[in-house]
């Protein structure tokens, strides 16, 4: 039997992901949130971030294969 759990539609992030590129020249003053310029999107194999300012890969997850719940709407106000 499989648990069903609620997935929030609210920010929950624990941690967040940067490009290190981005973080090593960040800006005075500034926070990485602030400098970040990422991209998310699916990718034949899962999910991928991308840095648009470095052009570069931060993370790419295979989920091989596997279907995983996922909530693709916004909180309704």
């Amino acid at each position: 039997m499989s648990i069903k759990r609620k997935i929030p539609v609210t920010n929950k992030i624990a941690m967040f992901l940067h490009c290190k590129k981005c973080l090593d020249e960040l800006p005075d003053n500034t926070s990485p949130r602030e400098h970040a310029a990422i991209e998310a999107g699916w990718t034949k194999i899962g999910l991928q971030l991308w840095c648009k300012r470095h052009d570069k890969n931060i993370l790419h997850v295979d989920f091989e294969g596997q279907k995983h719940p996922a909530v693709l709407h916004a909180r309704r106000h």
